[in-house]
């Protein structure tokens, strides 16, 4: 069943999917719709979580919002948090060659 959904025809376990259910909201949903109340600052203000749960639908809602600057911050901010950082790279560049003649490396 989708999380977004809550069985509660039967009786033994209706509390417990019931409580789950409240906290997903509590956990997911409010911080959500707090997150992202104010769009002017979202790429700095916006917690991990959300960032993490849809950083392409919120980009996007930034650029229909004409928030072009706060949406490549948004992504950048994704991308710093979401991969590993190598010495000398930057979000949307490669590293920085090894010396000539390093084993393993066959092009740059």
């Amino acid at each position: 069943m989708d999380r977004a959904q809550v069985d509660l025809t039967d009786p033994e376990s209706r509390q417990e999917r019931l409580d789950a259910f409240v906290a997903l909201l509590h956990e997911v949903v409010f911080p959500w719709f707090a997150g992202t109340r104010d769009p002017r600052d979202l790429a700095a203000t916006l917690d991990e979580r959300t960032l993490a749960a849809q950083p392409v639908s919120l980009a996007e809602w930034l650029v229909s919002l004409g928030m072009r600057d706060q949406a490549r911050l948004l992504i950048e901010r994704y991308w710093c948090w979401s991969r590993p950082v190598t010495r000398g790279s930057r979000p949307g560049l490669r590293p920085r060659a090894p010396a000539t003649g390093s084993f393993g490396v066959t092009s740059w």
